[in-house]
């Protein structure tokens, strides 16, 4: 999403900023201490990443903004990324165990992320 949201603001003189064109690559850069600029993978909290897509989408399709934060969806979200690091990184036996009301929240999430992408996705169409 981000990539062709880019890509589509530079094909069409549309105004991106240097970070938002790395940032849409995954991309970052350092500076080391003799002087040089390095490129590295850009390391992006993953809700912020998805902020940056549904930003980047706006501005390439040069509409008001979609996305809203508040929405059940991004909550649910925001609570599957915590099960998703909890099943990643567990620290006790139970960190594993999976309840339905969390299993409920990935799908509300997953079915309102689809959603929001393929609004953007039809407007390209358009």
């Amino acid at each position: 999403m981000k990539v062709k949201a880019a890509s589509h603001c530079l094909d069409n003189r549309i105004e991106i900023t240097d970070g938002e064109r790395f940032f849409a690559v995954d991309k970052d850069h350092i500076l080391t201490d003799k002087g040089r600029v390095i490129e590295r993978p850009a390391h992006i909290r993953l809700s912020d990443n998805v902020q940056l897509a549904f930003a980047l989408q706006e501005k390439a399709l040069r509409i008001a903004k979609l996305f809203d934060s508040s929405c059940e969806w991004w909550s649910c979200f925001k609570s599957s990324i915590k099960v998703r690091d909890r099943l990643t990184h567990p620290k006790m036996p139970e960190d594993i165990d999976i309840s339905g009301d969390e299993i409920v929240s990935v799908l509300t999430a997953y079915e309102g992320f689809k959603e929001q992408a393929l609004n953007y996705s039809e407007r390209y169409k358009a």
